[in-house]
């Protein structure tokens, strides 16, 4: 009989270089036992190749000034007593613009309620912001 463990959803959302794909970079050293000289990385980033193997959706990680996620991926992490699940976001407040903001929100939402349950939603808000 074949028993499967409980689902933790969490899902990210935040504005456009609020550091969404940092936090699950972190998540994903600490849950994969990286470690500082040989961090394990998920998302690649202007610093670093991805190291696991999971998909994403970034778009040119060495441009700093534009929106890299363009779509919402689930980052999967065995925990022992249940799996989570970490929900990545397009962020809000798009360089590409208004109309852009508008077809993100329409995915986030529907993402979510296609998800059935969300244990939690984590806001990532950029503390250097001075607007």
């Amino acid at each position: 009989m074949l028993i499967s463990k409980p689902v933790k959803n969490v899902f990210l959302m935040g504005e456009t270089g609020s550091g969404k794909t940092s936090f699950i970079n972190l998540i994903t050293n600490y849950c994969r036992k990286g470690e500082l000289r040989k961090p394990k990385i998920s998302i690649p980033t202007k610093f670093h190749k991805a190291t696991e193997n999971f998909d994403h959706d970034e778009n040119d990680v060495t441009d700093s000034k534009t929106s890299k996620t363009t779509k919402c991926l689930c980052y999967s992490f065995d925990m022992g007593d249940f799996i989570l699940n970490i929900i990545d976001s397009p962020g809000l407040n798009d360089t590409r613009g208004k109309e852009q903001d508008e077809i993100n929100i329409k995915l986030i939402l529907k993402t979510i309620s296609d998800l059935g349950q969300i244990s939690a939603i984590v806001v990532v808000v950029n503390g250097t912001n001075q607007d």
